[in-house]
C-alpha cells in the first residue's frame, strides 16, 4: 500500500497525504505545523504531469522520485513560500477542463499563463469558423 522509493515510485499517495495534513489552506487541513510548507513535494498525477510538461518543468517522459523533486523545484521558483499553493489550482483547471492542453483559441487566448505554456499538442486541423447561415 505504501509505495517504494526505491523502485521510482512517485509516491502519489502518501504526498497527497503529507500534503493535506502540512498545507493549511482549503481543501486542506493544515494540521501538521511541525512540517515547513515550503519542504513539501508535488504529488505528481495526470494534470500536474500534463502542467510540468507544457510549462518545460519536465525533461523527460519518465515519472519517478526525481522528477517530482525537480517539479516541486520549479514550484518553489515560482512561489517560493508555499510551492503547493499552486498545485491545487493547476489540477482544478486540469480536473475542470479550464486547460485541454492543446491550443485552443476560445480556452488559451485568455488565460494568465499562455505567457509560459506551450500545450502539448497543436489541433489536427485548423477550427472551422461557422457563418450564420451554417447555423
Amino acid at each position: 500500500m505504501v509505495p517504494d522509493p526505491m523502485r521510482r515510485s512517485t509516491m502519489k499517495r502518501l504526498l497527497l497525504f503529507i500534503r493535506w495534513m502540512v498545507h493549511d489552506q482549503s481543501p486542506d487541513f493544515g494540521l501538521w505545523t511541525f512540517v515547513p510548507k515550503d519542504q513539501l513535494w508535488v504529488a505528481l498525477d495526470t494534470h500536474m504531469t500534463q502542467f510540468a510538461k507544457q510549462f518545460g518543468w519536465m525533461t523527460g517522459s519518465q515519472l519517478n522520485l526525481d522528477t517530482v523533486k525537480d517539479v516541486s523545484h520549479m514550484l518553489s521558483k515560482v512561489y517560493p513560500a508555499s510551492p503547493l499553493a499552486l498545485d491545487f489550482v493547476l489540477t482544478q483547471m486540469g480536473i475542470t477542463r479550464a486547460c485541454k492542453h492543446v491550443w485552443h483559441s476560445e480556452h488559451c487566448t485568455p488565460c494568465k499563463l499562455k505567457s509560459i505554456c506551450t500545450p502539448l499538442e497543436k489541433p489536427k486541423k485548423p477550427l472551422q469558423k461557422y457563418t450564420k447561415k451554417q447555423l
